[in-house]
C-alpha cells in the first residue's frame, strides 16, 4: 500500500517571487480548514506552504519549485478534482508570468509504501538481517536499510531504499498521515517493510497534467512490482 505521494516541479529561480506569490495563492485560503506556514520570511527564498489538512495535502511554493505532499495513493492524487489541480493552476500562472522558466527544471516523484507482513517485528528484523547478510555490531534495536541508486548524467536519477518499518521513527521522518491521526494510528499497528522510491527527470518542456500522470503512473507501477517481490 502507498502511504504518501509527492510530486514536484523545479524551475529556474524567480527573484521577484516574494512580491508575486501572495495575490496568486490568497484565493485558496477560502478552502475549509486551509492553513499556511511561511519559511525564510522577508528573504529571496521566502517559501509558503498551503496546508489542506481536510484532504491530507500540503502544497509548497517557492522561487525555484512547487510540490505537493499527499496522504493519498498515486491513483487518488491523479483523479480530477484532487489537490493536484491547485498545483497546476499555480504553476500555469507562474509560467505565464515568467515564461523564461517554462522549459527549465525537473519533475520529481517520491512514493512511500508499506509492504505489510503477518509477522512480529522482531522476526522481520531477524529475517531482514539474515537475507542481506548483516551482522549487527551492537545489541539493541538495529535500523538497517538497503539502498539502490542510479544517475544518468546531470538530468535523470533514481533512488530506492527499504527496511523494516518502525512506526514512531518512520512516521515522523517520512511525514506519514500527518493530518489524519486515525489513519496514522491504524498504520502504526502494522509491521513489514517500508519502501521509498524517488525518481527525477529533466523536463523537455513545461510540465503538465499529462507529463505528471505519465511519470507518476510509471513510478507507481515500478513501486508495486518491488513490493510484490519483497
Amino acid at each position: 500500500m502507498i502511504l504518501r505521494t509527492k510530486y514536484q516541479i523545479t524551475y529556474a529561480k524567480v527573484l521577484s517571487f516574494r512580491e508575486y506569490y501572495k495575490a496568486v495563492i490568497n484565493p485558496y485560503f477560502t478552502i475549509p480548514k486551509a492553513k499556511y506556514s511561511i519559511e525564510n520570511l522577508n528573504s529571496l527564498d521566502e517559501t509558503i506552504s498551503l496546508i489542506l489538512s481536510a484532504s491530507g495535502s500540503e502544497i509548497i511554493f517557492s522561487n525555484s519549485s512547487i510540490s505537493i505532499n499527499s496522504d493519498h495513493t498515486p491513483e487518488m492524487l491523479l483523479e480530477n478534482g484532487s489537490d493536484l489541480q491547485i498545483l497546476f493552476r499555480l504553476y500555469k500562472n507562474l509560467i505565464e508570468t515568467f515564461p523564461y522558466i517554462k522549459d527549465s527544471g525537473h519533475e520529481t516523484v517520491e512514493l512511500i509504501g508499506l509492504k505489510s507482513m503477518d509477522k512480529k517485528n522482531n522476526d522481520i528484523v531477524e529475517s531482514f538481517l539474515e537475507i542481506h547478510g548483516v551482522i549487527p555490531m551492537q545489541n539493541g534495536d538495529p535500523d538497517f536499510r538497503v539502498t539502490f541508486t542510479n544517475k544518468s548524467g546531470q538530468s535523470d536519477s533514481f533512488h530506492l531504499d527499504y527496511g523494516v518499518y518502525r512506526p514512531t521513527t518512520d512516521n515522523s521522518i517520512y511525514k506519514i498521515y500527518r493530518y489524519n491521526e486515525e489513519l496514522r494510528n491504524a498504520v502504526s499497528e502494522k509491521s513489514g517493510y517500508l519502501i521509498r522510491l524517488y525518481k527525477t527527470k529533466k523536463m523537455k518542456s513545461a510540465a503538465s497534467k499529462k507529463t505528471c500522470k505519465t511519470f507518476v503512473d510509471s513510478s507507481n507501477e515500478y513501486m508495486n512490482k518491488i513490493m510484490s517481490k519483497l
